[in-house]
């Protein structure tokens, strides 16, 4: 935990793997462990709907039910989670993304994201992903905190 009197001004977090961890009680799906492997390198929303709806000869509605099947494989890591709003009072939160901003509304729907966090940048939505820099420094724009004063968990 950082001191309260660092000075550290936001905290920046990975999603999934940090925030979110996969259900224990999850059963594979070929089809959405697929989609999701893929979902986790997108830098484009359009280009990666379009390969999966062509690569995949999936009709669109079958599509957006599978985003919401992958919604579901996550859960929170609750240790992590329950310091949220303790965090929240004392930094701002942010959440940097390599994946798709399609599920967004969804993951918010089921966990309320931006009642947690003040910014969620997006590797599809920034068109850069980590560990480029720029995704970095554009969660620490969106923020309004200088990146010295930022730390990314």
């Amino acid at each position: 935990m950082v001191s309260s009197n660092s000075h550290i001004q936001a905290l920046l977090f990975d999603f999934v793997g940090v925030l979110l961890l996969q259900r224990n009680d999850y059963v594979p799906d070929e089809m959405v462990d697929a989609v999701d492997a893929l979902a986790g390198q997108v830098v484009d929303d359009h280009q990666f709907t379009e390969t999966v709806l062509n690569d995949y000869r999936l009709p669109e509605p079958m599509f957006y039910y599978i985003l919401t099947k992958i919604v579901d494989k996550y859960t929170p890591f609750h240790p992590l989670w329950n310091l949220l709003p303790e965090l929240r009072r004392r930094y701002k939160l942010a959440i940097i993304n390599n994946g798709t901003s399609l599920t967004l509304p969804l993951f918010n729907a089921k966990f309320g994201i931006n009642d947690k966090f003040d910014a969620f940048v997006s590797s599809a939505v920034e068109g850069t992903r980590k560990p480029d820099t720029q995704i970095y420094l554009r969660a620490c724009e969106r923020l309004r905190v200088p990146p010295e004063r930022c730390l990314f968990a």
